[in-house]
């Protein structure tokens, strides 16, 4: 999920094929899933922010268009654990209170919160090898 000034639907929609072919190519069974808004996170209070997030990752659930074996976004420009956590949390607490896998609906959660070893350097090394 990308904030960005810059973002575009176009640019989701090339960044979400991408994102399925090379889930594809390693058998890894996510891909697709990009969403962006169009804001500059640095513009934004901290609970402006939260607030923006928890509203997104609403919308997304009404619509089916987020959720553990659906589409599983992971942070991008603009986003991090913080907002992961935040996505996470709405998911689990609305849309999916029932399934004892909401917290699965994103990944680059943290640690304590069900995040995995090795997120954010994750990209660096795919680079290097």
């Amino acid at each position: 999920i990308r904030f960005s000034l810059d973002v575009s639907r176009d640019e989701v929609k090339a960044l979400s094929a991408l994102m399925t072919f090379k889930c594809a190519c390693v058998d890894v069974p996510f891909g697709g899933a990009k969403a962006g808004l169009k804001i500059n996170p640095k513009e934004y209070s901290e609970h402006e922010l939260e607030k923006i997030t928890r509203r997104f990752t609403l919308e997304l659930a009404k619509k089916g268009f987020i959720g553990p074996g659906v589409d599983v976004p992971a942070p991008d420009m603009g986003t991090g654990e913080r907002e992961m956590s935040w996505i996470a949390d709405t998911y689990a607490k609305t849309i999916g209170h029932l399934d004892i896998n909401a917290h699965a609906c994103v990944t680059g959660k943290p640690i304590n919160q069900g995040g995995i070893h090795g997120r954010v350097s994750a990209t660096g090394r795919g680079v290097f090898h």
